[in-house]
């Protein structure tokens, strides 16, 4: 497996994040939010990754069966079209849009951590 890194915006540390990710819901401006995230074992700093809503998470969820799909028939020995080939491409490169997108819409909302009671500032790291 390979290990992504990510240096913290705060320290400047940088942190391996196989393993330390964590994921929580919240709710904000009345729409159910999930936000992926770590905190900087260094100097504590919470840093956002992530975020899904219904609509990404929907459309996630479809690229992984599709991904499984044609990872199943490459290791059948099939091979996958052109066109397959594409339609997951874009699948993909529209859920990185449409994250972006969100991570935009809620950069600088607060959100409150009901469980170390601490409220945050969104800003996404990546």
């Amino acid at each position: 497996m390979q290990q992504v890194i990510e240096k913290c915006k705060s320290c400047g540390k940088p942190n391996v994040l196989n393993g330390i990710l964590q994921n929580q819901n919240f709710m904000k401006d009345g729409k159910s939010i999930r936000l992926t995230y770590f905190d900087c074992p260094k100097c504590g700093e919470r840093c956002f990754v992530q975020i899904d809503d219904d609509t990404s998470l929907a459309m996630l969820d479809s690229v992984k069966k599709t991904f499984i799909k044609l990872a199943f028939r490459k290791q059948q020995g099939k091979k996958i079209s052109k066109k397959d080939n594409s339609e997951f491409a874009e699948a993909r490169a529209n859920l990185g849009v449409y994250r972006t997108k969100l991570m935009e819409a809620y950069a600088g909302k607060t959100i409150f951590d009901e469980v170390n009671r601490t409220e945050y500032a969104l800003r996404f790291f990546v």
